[in-house]
């Protein structure tokens, strides 16, 4: 379990970050596909990705195409909220952050780079995201592979973990990033 009652709140953390980058590291790990939740217009919208990296900053990262709705709400909006959970550890983490938006830079370039040649076909497509067909068959791609390419680094801001104990009370705390470091409490469940 990522929270026990005897837990300082500097346990908690580390314990959440430990499982968070073990999650992402390992092919089937539900923390890998967390639910990526924006904002398009005046509404929620909601989504699974798959989570990349987590760097040294604990910041992490997905790839998209750059022609998808959800770059174009984040560049007018660019926060996002994400809801990961474990059903076999019983944890939930949630964690608000502040997204960065990286197509046709340096960042994006080399991350394109790192990508194996068999995974490069999923940000080449003929037509943008969304987009009616007449038919699967209809979606070829360009030979632009690489252009639509975008990466998408999240900074957390805020983030809450729930220890789901059925019969023995469940415990959540929340830390949040301030100009000095991160302030961390215990809160109501």
């Amino acid at each position: 379990m990522i929270i026990q009652p005897e837990f300082n709140l500097d346990k908690v953390w580390e314990n959440t970050w430990e499982s968070l980058s073990k999650g992402i590291a390992t092919q089937g790990h539900p923390f890998k596909t967390p639910v990526f939740i924006s904002f398009r217009k005046n509404y929620p919208i909601g989504r699974v990705v798959v989570l990349r990296d987590l760097d040294n900053d604990k910041q992490f990262w997905f790839y998209t195409d750059s022609r998808s709705e959800k770059v174009k709400y984040l560049e007018r909006m660019p926060v996002g909220n994400f809801v990961f959970y474990d059903s076999a550890s019983m944890v939930q983490i949630r964690i608000m952050a502040k997204i960065s938006i990286h197509k046709e830079d340096e960042v994006a370039k080399q991350l394109w780079e790192a990508i194996p040649d068999n995974q490069r076909a999923d940000y080449g497509g003929d037509f943008a995201p969304g987009v009616t067909l007449q038919g699967p068959e209809e979606q070829t791609h360009d030979g632009k592979m690489g252009y639509y390419f975008c990466a998408l680094c999240c900074s957390p801001f805020e983030m809450e973990v729930l220890q789901l104990r059925p019969g023995e009370g469940h415990l959540k705390v929340r830390y949040e990033k301030s100009t000095t470091g991160w302030t961390q409490q215990w809160i109501a469940p």
